[in-house]
């Protein structure tokens, strides 16, 4: 949905600090559906601050371009956290993924629902801090009368996927499906029965069982039998968890390093609801003149970044190490990220990426930006499942496919 880069922004007397900038794709610019999305993510984000979610700094709209400014985030996506799990670094995401959530359920302007946790939208920082983004699909509770599917479908709430109303608890089901799914648990989820649950908790390993007990909660197929918000949940969870988070925080920091190389990711940021941006008049014309020449680097840098889009597709890493400005420019270098696309399956497919073979389903590609054939080949002779895709940075919608 946007491009996002890596940039400066000038403070008092010459100091400059990194930020995101998240700018609306052109070619979607001119569709009110896509436009009303990137607007609510910025009002809603405006108004949330809290540690762990990340924090937006502004939204303006610079000839016709809508710009997100949001806090510059060195580390990692959950998705790219695949190995060396412990149940103390797996207490801290989850303690700090539901602080996050419980600022967002209980708004004093009204509760507000996530409506697509996922690994892609829980990003962890070098000093292992935690925190939630993108509330781009997010509704206030009095708006979800509203129930078009939204999120990935994998970590869909049922309700959600049978396209009803949902609520916080809708939230807490995503969140435990995403841990269970970067954790490596299987479960036969949902849950439909008290009974079904107890067995499956009874089979975990001893020192997990504190981590799973308070989540096999949240993964009831019926939404009234979960806790009613993320503050609820996180309730529970204190009073099973005795959780030292100092040294939670040093096992999650030796497993970023672990499973990034010991160099995070450039993962950026994302975002809360209830303020709309004021039009430009007359009289706050020089006022906006003002914010805008603090900026004024980054927007020639997007500008230029915009025209030379393709070239820096097919340069990142020439880039990236780049410690050079344009002329006169004293403030962005962008940050052209990969594609990121899930594929899954039922059942389990072979997977291949313009004609070579990248692994099986359920599976998350890295590919450069652009046009790719996608094509699923059933293990089990039920079919061929051809696509062609075009990926821009960042997330993508996941492929889904069920062979019968």
């Amino acid at each position: 949905m946007a491009d996002v880069y890596l940039a400066e922004k000038a403070e008092a007397r010459g100091v400059f600090r990194k930020v995101a900038l998240k700018r609306i794709h052109p070619h979607l610019a001119r569709d009110p559906k896509f436009v009303d999305l990137f607007i609510r993510e910025a009002s809603i984000a405006l108004d949330l601050k809290h540690p762990n979610c990340v924090t937006v700094l502004g939204f303006e709209e610079i000839e016709g371009g809508l710009l997100l400014a949001l806090d510059y985030i060195d580390g990692v996506t959950l998705e790219e956290v695949k190995k060396g799990w412990t149940p103390g670094a797996a207490s801290q995401v989850l303690l700090g993924v539901l602080d996050g959530l419980a600022a967002a359920h209980r708004h004093s302007k009204g509760a507000i629902v996530h409506r697509d946790v996922s690994p892609t939208n829980i990003l962890i920082d070098r000093d292992g801090h935690v925190k939630l983004m993108d509330f781009g699909v997010a509704r206030a509770m009095d708006d979800l009368s509203v129930t078009e599917p939204r999120g990935v479908r994998r970590y869909a709430a049922p309700e959600a996927s049978l396209g009803q109303a949902v609520g916080p608890p809708a939230d807490l089901y995503s969140l435990a499906r995403t841990c269970l799914d970067v954790w490596g648990v299987d479960a036969p989820l949902p849950f439909t029965d008290e009974a079904e649950r107890v067995e499956w908790l009874e089979c975990r390993k001893v020192d997990w069982k504190a981590v799973l007990k308070p989540i096999s909660t949240w993964l009831y197929e019926n939404p009234e039998a979960r806790p009613g918000d993320a503050q609820a949940a996180l309730n529970e969870c204190e009073n099973d968890l005795s959780v030292d988070l100092v040294a939670g925080r040093r096992e999650l920091q030796t497993i970023i390093e672990q499973n990034s190389g010991g160099e995070c990711s450039d993962a950026v940021p994302g975002p809360r609801r209830t303020r709309v941006l004021e039009p430009v008049t007359s009289k706050s014309m020089e006022k906006k003149l003002d914010e805008h020449r603090r900026w004024s680097g980054v927007w020639v840098a997007v500008s230029i970044l915009v025209i030379l889009g393709a070239l820096i597709a097919t340069t990142m890493s020439v880039l990236n190490q780049s410690t050079s400005h344009p002329a006169n420019v004293k403030s962005a270098y962008p940050l052209v990220l990969d594609a990121l696309l899930r594929i899954d399956s039922k059942p389990d497919a072979s997977v291949r990426l313009d004609g070579t073979p990248v692994g099986e389903t359920p599976i998350v590609i890295k590919a450069s930006p652009g046009r790719h054939d996608v094509e699923l080949v059933s293990g089990e002779g039920q079919g061929i499942y051809r696509k062609t895709v075009y990926l821009q940075p960042g997330p993508n919608a996941e492929i889904y496919e069920s062979f019968k």
